[in-house]
Parts: C-alpha cells; structure tokens; sequence
C-alpha cells in the first residue's frame, strides 16, 4: 500500500507499507488524511499471530524528512504489534510497541532522516524473546527512543544519530561530520540466554546526542556490556597545487563510556550518555554497577581530540592531540565495581574525566581505579627552520591486589587544556588482608625547540609524583587528597591526610620532584644543561607497621621542592624512618667541551631499627634552586633496643674549586634512645648544617658536627652514655672556612670531643672533656679553622 496525500500548493505527505507474512498472522489498520487544521496523515495498524513476519513501513513529508519502521520475526510462537503515525509535512511522529515471543531470530528497527541528519533504534534477539516500544519524533530535530526487554541468545539493543557531509572536487576534499550512539549487548555461553532491560534514545539536531538507562543486563556464563559515545570530524584538504601546494586543516574529537563484565553470573546497570555539538564532545555515567563472581568487571570514561594544520606553500605544519580517561576495574572472584559518576570530555577549553563515589571489590585477585590525562603539540616552520613541540601527562590512582580487597575514592579526574595538565583523587581509600595496596599521582611534561637556521636546540622536562602503599597482610590505606600537575607555572604533586597500616610488612609514602632542561649552540659549542630534583619519603617495616603524613608536596618550576607536614612512622618489631632531599646539577660546555660541573645537594631524615621503632616530623622541607636546603623541626626518633640515625646534610661539588660537606647527626649505637630537635642543611654560597632544640636520653647515643671544605675540617662530637641531654646546638659550616659547634645541657655519662684540621696553613687541634655530670651541666666544644689555622675548644 502506498497513500500520498497534497494540498495542491506543493506540501505533501506519504506513507507506504510492505508485508511478508505467514498466513497465520494478521494484518489490519486504517490510514486517513486531513485538510481542515493544515495537510495531515494518520495511520495506525495491528500485526498478530504466529510464525514469520516482515513488515516495513515508510513515511515522508514535502518539508525533506523520511522514516522507516521495521519489524522482522521468523518462526515466532506469537507477535503482537501495535503502531501509529502522524504525519505533516514538516514532522513526523511514530510509535511500534512490539512484543515478539519464542522466535529463532528477532529484531525490531526504527530509523528518521532530515536533512542529511538521521537516527535510528535497533533492537534483536536469537531463539528468544523481546518487548520493544519504539518510537521516531521528527519535527526541526530528529530524536529516537526505544524501551525494550529482551531474553534469548545475544540480545542486542543499540542507537545512533548524527551526519556526515563529504564533498570531493578536483584536488579538494571537504568532510564534516558528528555522531553519537549508545548500545548494549549480552551473550551466554552456558545455556545461551541472557537478559536486557534498557531504555535507549538517540537525536541529532544543532549536536548529535546519546542517552542509554542501562536497567539491567545479564549472562550466567560469558559477556555483558553498554557503552555511549560521540565524535564530530571537520577535515579540509586542497592537493591540486601538488605536494608543494598541499593544504590540510584537520579537527576530531570524540568521547565515550562504558560498563563491561565478562566471567560466570555477569551484571551491569547504569545510565549512560554522549553527546557532540559546537561547545565539546561529552560522554558520562551515572549510577553504574557491574560484579560477577569469577572474571573480570570494568567501567571507563574517556574523551580525546585531535588537529592538524600542513601548508606546504608556506613552509608550515603544526598539529596537536590531548585525551583523558578515568576507570576502574576488578578482576578475580566476587568482584563488584560501582561508581556514582563517570565522565568525560573534550572541547575549546581542554579534554577531562572525571570519576566520583567509585568502589571496587573482590575477594582474590586485583582491583583497581584510575584516572589520567595527556597532550601534545608541534609546529614545523621550514621556511625559517624552526622546530618547537611539547607534551604533558598527569595521572592518579588506586589500586589492590591479594584477597579480599576492597578500594573506594570519593573523587578521581584528570585534565588537560591550555593551562596545563593535571589529575586530582580525593577520599581515596584501599584494604586488602594478605597482598599490596597502593595509591599514586604523578605528573610530566617536556619541550624543546630546535633553530635550525640559527644552529641552535634547547629543551626541557619536569615531572612529579606522590604515592603512598602497603604490602604484607592486613593492609589499609588512605589519603584525603592526591593531585598532580603540570603546566605552565611548572610540575607539582600533593598528598594530603595520608594513613598507611598493616600488621606484617611494608608501607611507605613517597613524593618526588625534578626537572631538567638545557640548550646548546652548535655555531659555537657552547651550551649547557641543568637539572635540579627534591624527594620526600617515609615508611615502616616490620609488623603492625603504621605510617601517616598530614601533608605531602612536591613541585618543580624554577626550582624542586619538597615538604611534608606531621610525618609519623611507626613498627613494632623493626625499622622506621622518614627522610627530605633536594639537589641540582649544572654542567657547561665551551666549544663543545664540558669546562664546568657544579653540584650541590642536602638531606635531612630520620631512622630506627629495633623492636620498637618511631620516627616522626611536624615539617620536612627540601628545595634546590640557586640553593639546595633541606630542613626538620620538631622531628623525634625513638628506639626502644638499638639502631637508629637522625641528622642533616649538605655539601656542594664545584670541578673548578673544593668539595664541601657539612653535617650534624645523631646515632643510637646500643640500648634504648629517643633522640629529638630540629635539623636543617643548606647550600648557597657554602655547605651548612645546624640543629637547635636537640635532645637526645637512652645508652650510647653518638651526636656530631662535622664541616670539610675539601682543604680543612673541623668536627665535634658527643657520646652519651646513660643519662640525658636537652636544649642541644649543633652547627656545622663549609666555606672559605670550616666550623663545628656543640652547646648543650647535660646529666649523666657523657664525653665530647672537638677537633679541626687545616693544610694551608698546615696544623691540627684536638680538646676534649667528658665524666659524670651529676647535676644538669652546661657543656659547648668548637672546632674551626681559617687562613691562621686549625682551632679546638672544649668548656
């Protein structure tokens, strides 16, 4: 049948149908046109029965649009399909509700066009049965929807909208392009049914869009996933003026979801959409659940774009690309996964994911979330010969693996745009009884440039990281906040609120800096290259280990740095520590041959070993710069059986001029201590260390300051035996000359020595003292030398 309707004035309407049916199976309806509110058509029909149905209806209207509706059923214990049409002929409106039961192969489709734009709903099923309610709305926009149920064999439910415009001239090639689609698919292998319960819609108007709730999907043994995407192409190419002539000015970018499971009684829900238009390309998730009790569950996020500019003519190419992704997954027994939020996108103002209220589990193997993000650019001038590019990455993550781990994060993203690269997880959290958690954020980025004309190249690099994990049984960790980024303001990375425990092994925190960059000209040979690094470290070994820092920093620009705040670490049986660092290189080359190398660096930590071990710092701090400097107050070490060092060190390498360290540390040799104060280390223009506010109580506990600048060294030092000392001073100092100093008060069993050598002029100096003090005593010794010699004094 095929019925056309016109008002006489050019408008007009159609609708057509097609039918291969069984004889069993009905075929009825009622088709009617209307003048009196404006040129109408309205249809509706009914097809019933068993066996095997094809039926096609198709619409069109004078104002450019067309649709279809398909419905397909070979050997169906029964079909039932109920449908309506309203048309004009600038819109459409159609609804199939369609059940279709025990058929070898099913499928219901609906599809809309306008414009060159078109959606369409697809639904199918083998040996088993759906119920679908589709419909097409077409009226200046297209949008199509379905709400389907199906069981059987590889049921399948799917959506797609958007357009492609392709124009080829001679030498020339125009394409412009969007889509968005959003899909579902279940296979069993077992007995080969599994479920869906969907509801799916899909339009392309100004943008192309995607939606999908993913109510329920299902396998016994086998596979499950939904997924929702987007992408948009704009592509401009002019190859008649020949490879000397060729243009090319390129765009895509897409983004997309999905949730997938895979191993014996698979489950996944969720909402899911995606969507491209003039401001980005988007995809999310909502509420999305995925678990199994054997394989393998997952959920993502991810966007990305990419552009490109070549013209030939001019000597010029430049291009660029920048993505990011957030997930999580879960592979071994038991396993489930959830997340509040996924999302992803990308447009004028960069590419992002971002992962909230995520949760992961299982009862074996390893779970895990994570998010990241990344770019990278270039441009190519071959007329003046000038070559530049960059690229930056930024990522955070969770993960656990060994048996019953469970991991949770309030928050994970990543970005990447014109202000920089980043990542961001916040209540991030992990717990496993036997295998390894972690937690990590890290962040890079590098560039260089190279003057061919000028015959000249330079580049740097920057990265930084924090991390925190356990490993042994009984695990746990968390942290408030990780981030990392990258950029133009330079590299950093932070950990905040950070908890590690475990009752048998190993747990650590760490953050690091660094950065490195360097030119050379080939004309003249000259060039030079520096590099600078600041790291921060903490951890606990042994059983019912515990670690904790309120805060950890690490950053690179203009220089690395390093703090952390209320650093603790604890073990019962053995081993503790903490400790900051910060150093930089430079090295220059004359005519191609390296003539200088300057270094310089400094430490400050913390460590114990014994059964009962603690070392802890309200602050450590380590930089470099024009300087390195490493710094602790308020740190406190504590060892109950024997073992442990706290201290402060600095020194500088100079290939054109003397070596010079300085130092002031305190060692527990025997016995039970606790040593406490505050050590500080730095370069500028010489080595230095000092500790003030040092207090030291136990058995043989070793205290010294020691100062070299490659010619002299002066040193003083402290044993302590039973007995206690506070209200300690501790210098030491490396310049054009050397000094070490001592002040304290003590009780007990002590001895100090100072000593200071010299071989310009050529002499050595050694005082000492030690005893009983009874009473709290006043004790100093210094040790220096300069231009007149070597000096020691004890008091």
């Amino acid at each position: 049948m095929h019925f056309t309707a016109s008002d006489g004035g050019g408008r007009s309407v159609s609708i057509w149908d097609h039918y291969e049916v069984d004889d069993g199976v009905y075929v009825g309806g009622q088709t009617s046109a209307s003048f009196k509110d404006g040129l109408t058509i309205t249809d509706s029909r009914r097809i019933s029965g068993p066996g095997d149905i094809y039926a096609l209806q198709g619409y069109s209207g004078s104002g450019g649009y067309a649709g279809a509706s398909y419905i397909y059923a070979r050997d169906a214990s029964h079909t039932l399909a109920l449908g309506s049409a309203h048309l004009t002929p600038g819109a459409l409106g159609v609804v199939q509700d369609v059940s279709i039961h025990d058929a070898e192969v099913s499928a219901v489709v609906s599809t809309g066009n306008l414009g060159g734009r078109g959606a369409m709903q697809h639904a199918s099923v083998i040996d088993g049965s759906m119920d679908s309610r589709q419909a097409i709305d077409i009226d200046g926009a297209i949008a199509t929807s379905q709400d389907t149920q199906m069981a059987g064999f590889l049921p399948t439910a799917f959506g797609t909208a958007g357009y492609m415009d392709f124009n080829q001239g001679p030498g020339t090639l125009n394409l412009r392009g969007e889509g968005a689609g959003v899909a579902v698919s279940s296979i069993d292998i077992l007995d080969g049914i599994s479920d869906i319960d969907c509801n799916l819609a899909t339009g392309t108007g100004n943008s192309a869009w995607a939606y999908g709730d993913i109510r329920s999907a299902t396998s016994d043994l086998g596979a499950i996933g939904a997924g929702a995407g987007a992408g948009r192409v704009n592509l401009d190419a002019d190859f008649s003026g020949g490879i000397q002539g060729l243009y090319i000015d390129g765009y895509g970018e897409a983004a997309g979801v999905g949730i997938g499971a895979i191993g014996v009684e698979n489950k996944i829900s969720g909402t899911l959409a995606a969507r491209t238009g003039d401001d980005g390309t988007f995809a999310s998730g909502t509420d999305i659940e995925a678990s199994n009790k054997k394989g393998g569950v997952a959920a993502a996020a991810a966007a990305g774009n990419i552009g490109i500019g070549v013209d030939l003519q001019n000597g010029f190419i430049e291009g660029g690309a920048e993505a990011a992704g957030v997930g999580v997954g879960a592979i071994g027994r038991k396993n489930e996964i959830s997340a509040g939020a996924l999302d992803a996108g990308t447009g004028f103002f960069g590419t992002g994911a971002l992962g909230a209220d995520i949760e992961a589990s299982n009862r074996k193997g390893t779970v895990a979330a994570a998010a990241a993000a990344g770019g990278l650019g270039g441009v190519v001038d071959l007329q003046n010969g000038f070559i530049g590019g960059g690229a930056e990455a930024a990522g955070v993550g969770v993960g656990a693996i060994g048996r019953k781990n469970e991991i949770s994060s309030g928050i994970l993203a990543a970005g990447t745009g014109f202000f920089g690269t980043g990542a961001l997880g916040a209540e991030i959290e992990g717990s496993n009884r036997e295998g390894t958690v972690g937690a990590a954020a890290a962040a890079g980025g590098l560039g260089g440039i190279v003057d061919l004309q000028n015959g000249f190249i330079a580049g740097g690099a920057e990265a930084a990281g924090v991390g925190v994990v356990a490993d042994g049984k009984k695990n746990e960790i968390s942290s408030g906040i990780l981030a990392a980024g990258t950029g133009f303001f330079g590299t950093g990375a932070l950990g905040a609120e950070i908890e590690a425990s475990n009752k048998e092994g190993f747990v650590v925190a760490a953050a690091a800096a660094g950065g490195v960059d360097g030119a050379f000209d080939f004309n003249s040979g000259n060039g030079i290259v520096e590099a600078e690094g600041a790291i921060f470290g903490a951890g606990a070994a042994g059983a019912e280990n515990e670690i904790g820092v309120g805060g950890v920093a690490a950053k690179t620009g203009n220089s690395a740095d390093v703090v952390a705040i209320d650093v603790n670490a604890r073990s019962i049986e053995g081993a503790a520590g903490t400790g900051a660092a910060a150093g930089n290189v430079q090295l220059q080359l004359t005519g191609g041959t390296p003539t200088s190398l300057v270094a310089e660096g400094s430490a400050v930590g913390a460590g114990a070993i014994g059964s009962t071990a603690d070392a802890s710092a309200d602050l450590l701090m380590a930089e470099t710069g024009d300087s390195t400097s490493a710094s602790g107050e308020n740190l406190w070490l504590t060892v109950i059986e024997g073992d442990g060092i706290i201290g402060a060190i600095s020194g500088t390498y100079d290939s054109s001029g003397p070596d010079r360290v300085a130092s002031v540390s305190g060692d527990v040799a025997a016995g039970s201590a606790m040593i406490w104060g505050d050590f500080s280390a730095d370069t500028s223009s010489s080595a230095s260390a000092s500790a003030e506010n040092v207090g030291a109580a136990g058995t043989n506990i070793f205290l010294g300051s020691y100062a070299d600048d490659g010619t002299a060294y002066s040193e003083v030092y402290t044993t302590l035996g039973a007995g206690g000392l506070n209200y300690g001073e501790m210098e030491a100092y490396a310049g054009d000359s050397t000094r070490a100093k001592q002040k304290y008060k003590v009780v007990g069993n002590y001895q100090i020595v100072a000593e200071a050598s010299s071989s310009n002029p050529p002499d050595f100096d050694i005082d000492s003292a030690g005893g009983w003090a009874m009473t709290i005593k006043d004790v100093s010794g210094e040790a220096w030398t300069d231009n007149t010699g070597a000096y020691a004094d004890v008091v």
